[in-house]
């Protein structure tokens, strides 16, 4: 590896480190307890997951998505890849809001950083780079070893190339 590659491998694991955030979901109470705009899960109960798949095509168990707002009766959800089936036709579409009775909603979870895993997960890292680093420049020699020039003749003296 040149020292050019080192550098970019170096650049790519740091960011790899620094965007390698592990999420958890903690369970809330009420709706009102959620802002909007923040990410969270709805565990639905069994009528509820029939209303949703009936109302929106999707299959998952758990809708999750960005909160958009609660009202007394539902709660609006940012989902993605919903398909549309209404009277034998289905649409699909990119990004729905939807609405989730609240009667539907067995547990509501709010997605959240965990700083302890990430913090190891980051330090982990750190030190894998750091250990690539000290073998590169400790073990392998730093840069990549000179070539060297064979003369024409039998002679063979290694020389260093610029």
């Amino acid at each position: 590896m040149t020292a050019g590659r080192t550098a970019v491998f170096l650049r790519f694991g740091c960011i790899a480190v620094a965007m390698a955030g592990c999420y958890s979901y903690r369970a809330v109470e009420g709706v009102q307890s959620i802002a909007p705009g923040s990410r969270a899960r709805a565990l639905l109960t069994r009528p509820g997951q029939e209303s949703f798949e009936m109302r929106t095509g999707r299959r998952g168990p758990n809708p999750e998505g960005e909160i958009v707002g609660a009202d007394s009766d539902s709660l609006y959800v940012v989902v993605g890849s919903a398909v549309l089936a209404r009277a034998g036709q289905a649409f699909g579409t990119g990004i729905d809001t939807v609405g989730i009775p609240l009667g539907h909603i067995a547990e509501l979870q709010q997605k959240e950083l965990n700083s302890r895993t990430t913090a190891v997960l980051a330090a982990a890292g750190g030190i894998a780079i750091g250990a690539i680093v000290v073998w590169r420049f400790r073990v392998a020699g730093g840069s990549t070893p000179p070539r060297t020039v064979t003369p024409p003749g039998d002679a063979f003296v290694p020389r260093p190339v610029p």
